[in-house]
């Protein structure tokens, strides 16, 4: 029996993956980049898990003039291309350099890490140190790189700096490959410390990235296009390509072609329809395209469909905005979590300086992998939706977590269970200590936010229902309606009131009373008492800050 190759699960070094694992082969990326002016930077933003650091491997392998591994590409596409290859194979001094662990709780801690992982980058290039054509003066400020002794002026200088002496001693230009070049900008953000790190990055890859006449080109990866604003300010020389570019060619994620492929190669027997509900749905220059994280999960577990995207990576950006959302980000939240559709305008990059309000947060969605968008329904527009069923799953996880402290399954179960069973106090202890205090930054001075809140709390918990606010229902707007889709089960009517200036308990008590009488007198169960739901609930809900008031009814 023929031994199967490994699956690459969370192997992003290109030559372990050639010669132990399957590849999906993506070389032809490498003619593609090359196809763009000297002195070009290549930006690609992706969703985490797609094969990003991958690729910058092998443009390693492929162009860097310190490596001599031509078997390497045997056998692959780009191989076809006799001429390319001996143009451009291992023919370019080569920088790779990684920021994904370049965080830190405050500056001081991201310089210090910034300073380690260039002091690493300078020790695979060890011999510069030594080679007689460079001056005493660079020698020393090798030293001090190597030694973490450099200030943070020479630091910011220190990519330039390398880049510069590579061509100085080999008499070639140099590229330039940055993975992840947005996580430490996202850490800076969630940490209070951004405009600082905004800073830094503006001289750190300015001075290496423009007008240098030491740089053959530039390939930065990341998962969302930062504003050039931010820290490509003046860099006339750069291309992006994100997911809502459009080219010829995707050479991240898999196409359905290359997924059959892969479920060939292993002998899992699958539909292609249900594979594309559970892992596909995203579109990448105008082509569907899958989660390869999922799919060699997917395959790894011979052929069992369930999350495999989760806890793949951090996502405190999005938690941070949910927590300081206003109501169209709760809106938008609440209308996903239906599994409908958004419609909105998209920036195509984000500055996280400025990433207040609904545009920005679906663009961080979308960019982040949460999203895919339909193309533009006018200039500037675009329909998003949650791609498949394994991002609806992942959604409502990352939700939970985000309002309920810790993310603790326990505590929604409980939640929902309370509501379900009419238990006041239940309700209210539940709303208090978990989604009150998740809103940090909200504010909680307009019944209008209550409202929304609890909305989307209703989508999170009562996934089996169809969730409505404000529609006519007896003789006037019912603000929350909870009815079974399939009109058997229980069906729920909630009435919400804020109130402002001093209030007591005893008075926020008496308003969420208020709030239950007005469900009967204007008769706003009359829709579900018609639509037969087998149990029918009432809930007058009151708020003041964040102390809240539950009085409830049994209509049926």
């Amino acid at each position: 029996m023929e031994q199967k190759k490994m699956l690459p699960l969370g192997i992003e070094d290109f030559e372990q993956v050639i010669s132990n694992c399957y590849y999906v082969d993506k070389t032809m990326l490498l003619s593609e980049i090359v196809k763009y002016p000297t002195g070009t930077v290549l930006l690609y933003a992706r969703p985490r898990r797609f094969g990003k650091s991958l690729a910058l491997s092998m443009m390693d392998c492929f162009f860097s003039s310190f490596r001599k591994n031509h078997d390497l590409f045997r056998g692959l596409a780009i191989s076809q291309d006799k001429e390319f290859c001996q143009t451009y194979q291992n023919q370019i001094p080569l920088i790779h350099l990684n920021l994904k662990n370049v965080t830190g709780s405050d500056e001081k801690g991201f310089l210090f890490k910034m300073g380690e992982a260039m002091a690493s980058l300078y020790e695979s290039f060890a011999n510069l140190s030594h080679a007689a054509v460079l001056s005493e003066r660079r020698k020393n400020y090798i030293q001090k790189i190597l030694a973490q002794k450099a200030s943070k002026d020479e630091l910011s200088s220190s990519l330039r700096e390398l880049c510069d002496d590579l061509c100085f001693c080999y008499g070639k230009r140099v590229m330039i490959l940055i993975d992840e070049y947005d996580a430490p900008l996202q850490n800076a953000f969630t940490k209070g410390f951004y405009e600082d790190t905004v800073d830094f990055f503006k001289e750190f890859l300015g001075m290496a990235l423009k007008g240098n006449p030491s740089l053959e080109k530039a390939v930065l990866t990341g998962i969302a296009q930062v504003a050039q604003a931010s820290i490509f300010s003046g860099m006339n020389n750069l291309v992006a390509n994100t997911v809502m570019s459009h080219s010829e060619n995707e050479f991240f994620g898999f196409s359905a072609e290359e997924a059959k492929e892969l479920f060939s190669y292993y002998g899992i027997a699958q539909d292609a329809s249900s594979v594309r509900q559970w892992y596909g749905g995203y579109r990448f220059q105008g082509r569907e395209i899958l989660n390869p994280w999922s799919l060699l999960e997917f395959v790894k577990n011979q052929g069992f469909f369930q999350c495999y995207w989760v806890n793949t990576g951090s996502y405190d950006v999005i938690k941070r905005l949910l927590a300081n959302g206003d109501e169209a980000i709760l809106r938008d939240v609440e209308t996903l979590l239906a599994c409908r559709s958004v419609e909105s305008e998209i920036p195509f990059s984000l500055n996280y300086g400025e990433l207040d309000g609904e545009a920005p947060f679906l663009s961080l969605l979308l960019q982040s992998g949460y999203l895919t968008a339909k193309p533009a329904l006018a200039p500037g527009r675009y329909e998003l939706s949650l791609p498949n069923r394994e991002i609806i799953e992942v959604f409502r996880l990352e939700i939970n977590d985000s309002y309920f402290k810790n993310g603790k399954s326990n505590r929604i179960e409980s939640l929902k269970e309370a509501f379900l069973k009419g238990s006041e106090e239940e309700i209210s202890k539940s709303i208090e200590e978990n989604l009150l205090t998740s809103f940090s930054y909200y504010d909680f001075g307009q019944e209008k936010n209550y409202q929304i809140m609890i909305l989307t709390m209703a989508s999170l918990l009562f996934e089996e229902c169809a969730i409505e606010s404000e529609i006519p229902a007896g003789t006037g707007r019912c603000d929350i309606l909870v009815s079974p889709k399939q009109k058997v089960g229980t069906g729920m009517v909630i009435e919400i009131k804020a109130l402002k200036g001093k209030s007591s308990q005893s008075r926020i008590e008496t308003t969420a009373l208020s709030a239950l009488r007005q469900i009967e007198e204007k008769q706003y169960d009359e829709r579900l008492k018609k639509d037969a739901a087998t149990h029918l609930l009432l809930f007058g809900i009151a708020f003041h800050g964040k102390r809240v008031a539950v009085r409830k009814k049994i209509a049926r």
